[in-house]
């Protein structure tokens, strides 16, 4: 069974992209700006911003495209100083013999971010990790050869990232996220009684693949952001026919880069919308290219949800919270 160890390259670039930040002048901008809610995400990378105590945000979307379409979503809430819980979209493509399928899994997680590093000092990055993980094995019914078979899958990703937010004036302009991405994958195909018939010797193939993410935002008007971000998922191959069983080669198990360029708008200041264009690393032509829609809305129950309390807010009260936005 193969195991995952340190790589040294995550490392250095880690290191690289730390000291990089520390030396710039530019000033570190905390929280969010205060013509909108941070829905602390690009499109699907995750930023170090947290969610502030008492606030939760839901965002979806989904990428059209030739080779599939695929959904995702984010739902989170912030519990505490620093720590925010999530149920996220996980996704993995499928190469089977006739046609290839995108998987996408609704998993828990939870964001961290390291205190006070980058809060008090305007030299230093914010550094964050996330945890999204599927708990439970997810199966589909295929056929090979005459054999039916389940392929079934359950998978992890850690996260562990920085960003850095530059600002010329009063706002934050432009903000940087880079960060190391490791997915810990376990597969094993079953018979319709439930027998396992691979891997042979192992409870299950298990398979850790890591690599670079990131993302950029940059600033076009007061309430939208053009976002360019890059991110790696599995792409997990058909098995073969072994006499009356199958097997898995686990090289043919692989990283697939996924692109999006693209704006992010607010029309109120907890409620925007994203449009992007996708592109994927295992396909060449332009014509497989996806176009991405979702929407991201996030409030603030101590703020944004006042307008709701009758109790303390009168009806002018609302009306003039309502002409504010």
């Amino acid at each position: 069974m193969k195991r995952y160890h340190w790589n040294k390259g995550m490392g250095r670039g880690l290191l690289i992209f730390f000291f990089s930040t520390c030396l710039s002048g530019y000033t570190q901008t905390v929280g969010t700006s205060s013509s909108y809610n941070d829905p602390g995400r690009l499109f699907t990378v995750p930023t170090t911003n947290v969610l502030p105590l008492g606030s939760f945000t839901f965002g979806g979307g989904q990428a059209f495209g030739k080779v599939g379409s695929d959904f995702f979503t984010r739902i989170g809430i912030g519990i505490a100083p620093y720590t925010e819980v999530q149920f996220n979209t996980q996704k993995v493509i499928h190469n089977f013999t006739k046609k290839q399928k995108i998987s996408t899994a609704f998993t828990p997680a939870i964001k961290l971010r390291m205190p006070y590093l980058g809060e008090s000092n305007s030299h230093l990055p914010s550094l964050s990790l996330a945890l999204r993980h599927n708990f439970k094995w997810m199966s589909e019914d295929h056929e090979l050869e005459g054999i039916s078979y389940k392929y079934e899958k359950t998978w992890t990703s850690l996260f562990v990232f920085a960003s850095k937010t530059f600002r010329w004036g009063e706002t934050p302009e432009m903000s940087l996220i880079m960060g190391w991405k490791l997915n810990s994958l376990r597969i094993r195909i079953m018979d319709n009684n439930g027998v396992k018939m691979a891997p042979i010797s192992d409870e299950y193939y298990n398979k850790n693949m890591s690599g670079p993410f990131g993302g950029i935002t940059l600033r076009t008007t007061k309430m939208s952001w053009m976002m360019i971000e890059f991110e790696h998922i599995p792409s997990l191959p058909n098995p073969i026919k072994d006499g009356n069983t199958l097997l898995l080669e686990e090289n043919d198990i692989k990283n697939i880069y996924l692109v999006t360029v693209g704006t992010r708008y607010f029309v109120k200041k907890w409620l925007g919308f994203d449009v992007g264009v996708q592109y994927r690393s295992d396909q060449s032509d332009i014509a497989d290219m996806s176009i991405l829609f979702g929407l991201n809305l996030t409030l603030s129950v101590r703020e944004d949800l006042k307008i709701f309390n009758k109790k303390k807010a009168g009806k002018s009260e609302c009306e003039s919270y309502l002409l504010e936005e």
